[in-house]
């Protein structure tokens, strides 16, 4: 039996504390019944909470382990999708079907021929792009031409040089160096011209000459500048035309 006053076990039957003297009643047992009903409560109570603290670690490593799982399998499934768009690429790439020059699809695309042939026909193509572009700037050369001296000392000296009918308007430059004996009867300076219809380019000296020239020295250039031919011509000390 439970002492009301001080909380100490007594026998039952007992009617008085054998601690503090307080009378015991029937209250008394109630209460160490119900002390005992609340420990037990508090040890079943506490028993759970120990039960449940102890699952939570378990609890907590398998969720970080499912955690894991799902982030390796992401990362794996990334890797793969990588890797295919990466083939998928790389064959797209090797198998495309070449094109010929008139816009046509090879009906081989792996043959190894039919591409060697579209490969020199475009080096041809642009080899032949190339000399096209520079064909009248290479081509540009003195082919023949004349000299006219005046009947008389007052008259000025005529050069027409022949530079073929293809250079047609094109613009270029002349000098044409007049000496007598190795004295330059000229400064020889550069003039820019214009090629004629007939191909042919004509320059008349800036002045009379007091000698007739028995040296000419013609250079064309091109419209930059660039020297691109030269021809010496012996000359009769004489009036009228001569031909080189």
């Amino acid at each position: 039996m439970l002492c009301p006053k001080c909380k100490k076990i007594n026998k039952q039957n007992a009617k008085f504390c054998k601690n503090c003297g307080a009378p015991l009643t029937n209250s008394g047992s109630l209460a160490y019944n119900d002390l005992n009903q609340n420990d037990n409560n508090f040890s079943s109570q506490h028993n759970n909470e120990t039960f449940s603290n102890q699952n939570k670690p378990n609890e907590e490593k398998n969720t970080n382990k499912n955690i894991l799982i799902i982030c390796i399998t992401i990362i794996v499934c990334i890797l793969i999708v990588t890797a295919t768009f990466m083939f998928i690429n790389n064959n797209n790439s090797n198998n495309t079907t070449p094109i010929n020059n008139s816009g046509d699809l090879f009906d081989s695309p792996n043959n190894s021929n039919t591409l060697n042939t579209s490969d020199d026909t475009k080096n041809t193509s642009d080899e032949s792009s190339s000399t096209n572009s520079n064909s009248n700037s290479n081509s540009l050369h003195i082919s023949s031409g004349s000299i006219t001296t005046g009947h008389s000392l007052e008259d000025k000296t005529y050069c027409s040089v022949y530079l073929g009918k293809e250079h047609a308007g094109e613009n270029v430059k002349i000098s044409v160096l007049y000496s007598r004996d190795g004295s330059n009867l000229n400064s020889g300076n550069i003039v820019p011209k214009q090629v004629n219809s007939d191909g042919t380019v004509e320059v008349p000296s800036a002045s009379a000459f007091s000698k007739y020239p028995d040296t000419a020295i013609i250079s064309i250039y091109d419209s930059n500048g660039n020297l691109k031919d030269t021809v010496t011509v012996n000359l009769e000390t004489d009036d009228g035309t001569q031909y080189f």
